[in-house]
């Protein structure tokens, strides 16, 4: 790849981070909207600076149904590699050591509080272990390849992954043999990718993985150009897709000038810098190209009350996106700068970290908020 095309391809990612996603003049989609009354209030618990919590924004985070957040701390500033804080920033649990032993961990990059465990899938050593709260190591599935696990319910992992070239979902036991929910030979990604994704919006191509989400007896997959979101039952059976009926996204040119500026000092091959003026105009030219209202694997969750979330970014904020079934109940404003994709919806509890303008590249705030049911009328 030409050092252009390297350039043009890091413009786009830089783009799609900062890209602004909604509209006073957008409208929903074909589902019926529900009376707002529907949403949930969104009470704050924490929001700002919290002991003992992530220092970046980027750091993997579970929060469990009672509201204690779970993350890994950076391996430079803690040797335990899992870290359990409660809602003041009390540490409740630190364990996890170092290593590729039983138990052991090199990279956590997915956590998840499962009835009274923690599930944690290991990037560098290709395996799921269950661990109680205490600490204790009770059990590990092993992968062959990378696998992006999205969900777990009871015993059992639901997983993205590619096998022989294809998209493929499975949902497998943690202990014993796997339990088979979608198969390689019948992959419902390979139906969505091939059929009713691909074929209608071209651009969803540009979506390494779609974004996945999943109760015990539905799973949702979604498409973050197009803004479709694919429903199947437990047997794996397509239900058709809703979404909303938004125009292509572009990105602004705030959010074009912010690429520019992060590309100006990359070294090409040759080792010069990228010269500042071609770099602004292959951002100008990048205003053109249309970009995912959400984009990352781990966009989507379900509530404790059976809702879907779709969670993305606007310029400089982030929103989430909320369905009750297929039907669109509204969007609300979680107030969230620099949002690298890093949060975690449980029961009645959700969980997002935030860059934070003021302090060093990278730290982060938590934050923390408590659904509140309102009312029927």
């Amino acid at each position: 790849m030409s050092p252009c095309n390297c350039l043009g391809a890091s413009l786009l990612l830089l783009l799609v981070a900062c890209h602004r996603a909604d509209s006073p003049s957008r409208q929903a989609d074909q589902a019926v909207t529900a009376p707002l009354t529907s949403l949930p209030v969104l009470r704050p618990v924490i929001s700002g600076d919290f002991p003992n919590g992530p220092e970046q924004a980027n750091q993997e985070i579970a929060v469990s149904p009672e509201g204690a957040i779970a993350f890994a701390p950076l391996e430079s500033q803690d040797e335990r590699r899992l870290r359990v804080v409660d809602t003041t920033g009390s540490i409740l649990a630190a364990f996890g050591r170092t290593g590729r032993g039983p138990g052991e961990l090199q990279n956590p990059k997915r956590l998840f509080f499962a009835d009274s465990r923690l599930d944690v899938y290991d990037w560098a050593n290709l395996r799921l272990t269950s661990y109680s709260l205490s600490g204790k190591a009770q059990g590990q599935r092993q992968y062959d390849g990378v696998v992006f696990p999205f969900a777990v319910h009871g015993d059992s992992a639901d997983v993205v992954a590619m096998s022989q070239g294809r998209f493929v979902v499975s949902r497998e036991g943690l202990r014993g043999p796997a339990r088979g929910w979608l198969s390689v030979g019948d992959s419902i990604l390979r139906v969505v990718f091939t059929e009713p994704f691909l074929n209608a919006s071209p651009d969803d191509q540009q979506q390494f993985f779609p974004a996945t989400a999943s109760t015990s007896d539905r799973l949702i997959l979604g498409a973050g150009t197009s803004y479709r979101l694919y429903r199947y039952d437990r047997d794996g059976r397509y239900l058709g897709s809703f979404g909303r009926d938004l125009p292509p996204e572009h990105p602004t040119k705030r959010a074009a000038e912010r690429a520019a500026s992060s590309l100006t000092g990359w070294r090409g091959p040759d080792g010069k810098r990228m010269d500042p003026v071609a770099v602004a105009r292959m951002a100008s030219e990048m205003r053109s190209k249309t970009v995912p209202y959400f984009s990352h694997t781990h966009s989507l969750g379900f509530d404790g009350a059976g809702r879907l979330w779709v969670l993305g970014v606007s310029e400089d904020t982030t929103f989430a996106d909320i369905f009750a079934d297929t039907a669109f109940l509204g969007r609300v404003n979680l107030g969230c700068p620099d949002f690298a994709q890093s949060w975690s919806l449980n029961g009645r509890w959700l969980a997002l970290l935030c860059g934070a303008p003021e302090a060093a590249q990278g730290s982060a705030l938590l934050k923390l908020f408590e659904l509140i049911e309102q009312p029927s009328p």
